[in-house]
């Protein structure tokens, strides 16, 4: 019983640790791809940066299949990108400067890597795209 009262206890401190991070604008988790954490703040890994711009530069220009994007990306960058992975990347409001936590959007203190009127195009050409879809793609 002791235990238990401490665990939890130890879980609602995690829990409140987290909550006065996100308001701070501090994500509380790991970064997305395309970002790294030094020296305890989250900045841009220049690498992974280039491989999120051109997604969605990609996806901008309507090229919105998981697959043929996987493919362009191995093909540009000799990287192999899991569907999964670029289906976060077109759907996380993480690359315009904000964060979801605990049901709330912060506006983080991370620099963004795309710019709000590219990434809002992005979702509506998205909005169309079955093969986006839950479920719908492969998780390779």
């Amino acid at each position: 019983m002791l235990a238990r009262n401490y665990l939890q206890n130890w879980v609602e401190e995690i829990k409140e640790g987290q909550r006065r991070r996100a308001e701070r604008g501090q994500y509380p988790g790991l970064p997305r791809f395309g970002y790294r954490v030094r020296s305890g703040r989250i900045e841009i890994h220049p690498g992974q940066a280039k491989i999120v711009k051109a997604v969605f530069a990609l996806a901008a220009a309507g090229q919105t299949d998981l697959a043929e994007l996987q493919i362009a990306i191995a093909q540009t960058f000799g990287r192999r990108i899991t569907r999964k992975t670029l289906r976060r990347i077109l759907t996380s409001i993480f690359y315009i400067g904000s964060f979801s936590w605990g049901g709330r959007v912060y506006t983080g203190s991370h620099r963004h890597l795309i710019d709000h009127d590219t990434f809002d195009g992005v979702q509506r050409l998205l909005g169309s795209n079955k093969n986006l879809e839950e479920g719908t793609t492969s998780e390779s």
